[in-house]
């Protein structure tokens, strides 16, 4: 019925997937010069929910799949919105419904002066530790 809440499952899965835009070879292709990744690459990717840091997981979900490998998203929560823990778990969501393990990273940042640049830190900091904890050698 056109205008009806999705139901659970489907917000729980996120947005439909329609096409293929990047084949498995050519996104394997961009990746290989970053590399080398080793035979299983396990990686941690930062999603922040947004359209890029999404598709950016499923890519490398795919091509680490196809690798014998995983990926693990981080999700940073940082605390400074009333609804930023409710985004969190609702990307986290959408990536338990496309196979992706996803684990929250709260923050807990005050507001105040250079937000940006702690927040830009503490996203980093919180990323190397969770990799750090999953042995993943990449974020």
């Amino acid at each position: 019925m056109p205008g009806a809440a999705p139901s659970a499952a489907e917000a729980r899965a996120g947005p439909p997937l329609t096409a293929d835009p990047v084949p498995a070879a050519e996104f394997a292709a961009w990746m290989a010069p970053l590399g080398p990744f080793g035979p299983s690459p396990d990686l941690v990717v930062g999603v922040s929910g947004g359209p890029h840091s999404l598709a950016l997981a499923l890519l490398l979900a795919r091509w680490a799949r196809g690798a014998g490998g995983r990926i693990l998203a981080g999700i940073v929560e940082h605390g400074l919105r009333p609804d930023s823990a409710a985004e969190a778990a609702r990307v986290a969501g959408w990536m338990a419904g496309r196979g992706i393990e996803a684990r929250i990273l709260p923050l807990g940042l005050p507001p105040g002066p250079a937000v940006q640049a702690r927040a830009r830190q503490g996203r980093l900091a919180a990323l190397l530790q969770l990799a750090a904890q999953a042995g993943a050698a990449w974020v």
